[in-house]
């Protein structure tokens, strides 16, 4: 759980970022035509978006990767509770499936105070 405080405290660093200079929304965002990888880069060649993120205690691949592995588990995760998927889709890590089923109370609970 600590990659994904990491993931959430740097996200909350990067919106206080944003705040300050809106022209880095861009540049914090992850593009749905690029993967993990290219994200990090995108987001290592900005040295105010790598610091946002290493003061959380992440390097950009962490971010990125954290993100992508969080993001995909948890949708699939509801998908699979909701019954609008009936097995885990090609592509997806069965791992961080099963982490956000095991975590469910506890992530949603780090996502609600993110959007505070």
């Amino acid at each position: 759980m600590d990659k994904v405080d990491g993931y959430i405290a740097a996200n909350r660093n990067l919106g206080a970022l944003v705040q300050k200079d809106p022209a880095l929304d861009d540049a914090t965002s992850m593009n749905g035509n690029e993967n993990a990888e290219q994200f990090a880069a995108r987001l290592r060649a900005n040295p105010q978006v790598a610091t946002a993120i290493a003061k959380a205690g992440l390097t950009p691949e962490e971010f990125a990767r954290t993100g992508e592995a969080l993001l995909g588990g948890m949708m699939t995760a509801g998908a699979l509770e909701s019954g609008a998927l009936k097995r885990i889709p090609d592509g997806i890590d069965p791992q961080h499936v099963a982490f956000a089923q095991q975590n469910k109370a506890a992530l949603a609970q780090r996502m609600k105070a993110l959007q505070q």
